[in-house]
């Protein structure tokens, strides 16, 4: 099986996860800063099976942006390939995306 560390390099990780990804997780500080009382905050990070919709969309996704992820330096031709076959694999798992929820309220300010 292939493991995903060893033919994506985080760099390319990092350009195939677009930034709002890593500003989802600064929800519930950026609500606290509106001067919103939190209710609930929730992250939803499933698994899915190469093969599956979701595995064959973002491989999709990839092929389709492929020529872009080369050009960095980042990734090569091989490394796409080897994606690919990973999301096919219906024995390699992986969390293509997470949702994040977060639920806050306006606090009423007493006179």
């Amino acid at each position: 099986m292939l493991s995903f560390r060893s033919f994506l390099d985080i760099k390319l990780y990092l350009l195939i996860v677009p930034h709002w990804i890593e500003n989802r997780y600064k929800l519930p500080s950026i609500f606290q800063n509106f001067g919103l009382q939190l209710h609930s905050v929730e992250n939803d990070a499933p698994l899915s099976a190469g093969g599956s919709g979701v595995a064959t969309m973002m491989k999709m996704s990839t092929v389709q942006l492929a020529q872009k992820y080369i050009a960095t330096g980042e990734a090569t031709d091989e490394d796409v390939q080897k994606y690919c076959r990973f999301a096919e694999n219906p024995s390699s798992w992986a969390v293509y995306y997470a949702t994040v929820g977060v639920i806050g309220q306006k606090v009423e300010e007493k006179s």
